[in-house]
């Protein structure tokens, strides 16, 4: 789906400051602020007042901006002082206004069309100025949580993913200044593995995704190169055709490899599903008591991993499938209608 340029308006009521000497006092609360990426014209306000602070006046007022999403760093979009507005930004496009006052709340306000450089920005007001005991104060507050549009469930993830394209590129301008040496190229290789490795399932990701309706399906984080979804409608489960799923969304039906995936999945699971069913690759349908993975054909060793109080029993003697969630693995008939896992590899 494509986005429609949206013009947003955030707003932020913190606190005004003033003018006086300068003293090394600071207080900070800070909040998440998540801004999805496309070229939109974006108007930032931000509204000082110094109603119930205990300051009583005001030295100046900054709009900063995050760098990357990854590593908010800041860098100073606009500032106003008494009398005067500066420009921190190179953009062009770029309005600003703002006055400080001595009785009303003072104001600052930028319009500008955010670069569409893959990741997400932070936004954050900073006033400066002294209170009733002269001594300097600079107060600051993150933007509260407003996106261009409505994120997906995956939201984090996606920035993650936006964020990754930018140090691809870093990444491959590094490898190009050694090519001039053979050894030292290979070095420089050697010392990236880790993080070529990370930026590749990254990469990879994003190029799986497109197969992955979020619509229909809630994503995990990474965990070991893979990913996992889970779908988030009720359903008659059957192995071969929910497997079939999987493989159509590059993966198959989940596999539990030790006690730390099982975790992760039965937390993912209950964090997803609640108390519903979630199943996933285990049965016993060959062959009673035997369980293997569906697509590995792998053995389950049942000693290894935690399940729930008296399981596995075969209860009513149909128990063939298995589900999992915050208390272990469970053994259950296979035609309930419940939810799946699917585990997609990044490699």
């Amino acid at each position: 789906m494509s986005r429609m340029p949206i013009s947003v308006l955030l707003v932020l009521l913190v606190v005004s400051l003033g003018q006086g000497e300068d003293k090394s006092v600071t207080v900070d609360f800070i909040e998440p602020l998540s801004v999805l990426k496309d070229k939109v014209p974006v108007e930032v306000t931000c509204s000082f007042s110094r109603s119930g602070t205990g300051v009583k006046s005001t030295k100046s007022l900054t709009l900063l901006r995050s760098k990357t999403y990854d590593n908010p760093s800041y860098e100073t979009v606009v500032t106003v002082t008494p009398g005067k507005v500066d420009l921190g930004l190179s953009e062009t496009e770029i309005t600003a206004s703002g006055k400080i006052t001595r009785w009303r709340p003072s104001e600052l306000s930028v319009k500008y069309s955010a670069p569409n450089t893959g990741y997400c920005y932070f936004y954050k007001c900073v006033a400066e100025g002294v209170d009733k005991k002269g001594e300097a104060k600079t107060l600051f507050k993150t933007i509260p949580n407003v996106c261009l549009e409505k994120p997906p469930a995956n939201a984090e993830l996606l920035h993650k993913i936006g964020a990754a394209d930018e140090a691809v590129e870093e990444l491959k301008e590094t490898m190009g200044q050694c090519c001039s040496e053979l050894k030292t190229f290979a070095e420089h290789i050697k010392a990236n593995e880790e993080k070529i490795q990370e930026l590749y399932n990254k990469v990879s990701l994003s190029f799986k995704m497109s197969a992955i309706d979020l619509d229909q399906y809630v994503l995990s984080d990474i965990f070991r190169d893979s990913v996992y979804v889970i779908s988030r409608v009720d359903a008659s489960f059957e192995l071969e055709k929910n497997n079939q799923i999987c493989k159509e969304m590059g993966g198959y039906l989940a596999e539990v490899d030790d006690r730390e995936e099982e975790d992760f999945l039965g937390s993912f699971a209950t964090e997803t599903a609640g108390k519903i069913f979630v199943y996933i690759g285990i049965n016993d349908v060959e062959k009673e008591g035997e369980y293997v993975y569906y697509t590995s054909k792998k053995p389950l060793v049942v000693a290894n991993f935690k399940w729930w109080y008296n399981n596995p029993d075969d209860y009513n003697k149909n128990e063939d499938c298995m589900n999992v969630d915050i208390n272990g693995l469970n053994d259950l008939d296979c035609f309930r209608k419940a939810r799946f896992m699917c585990e997609i590899p990044l490699n």
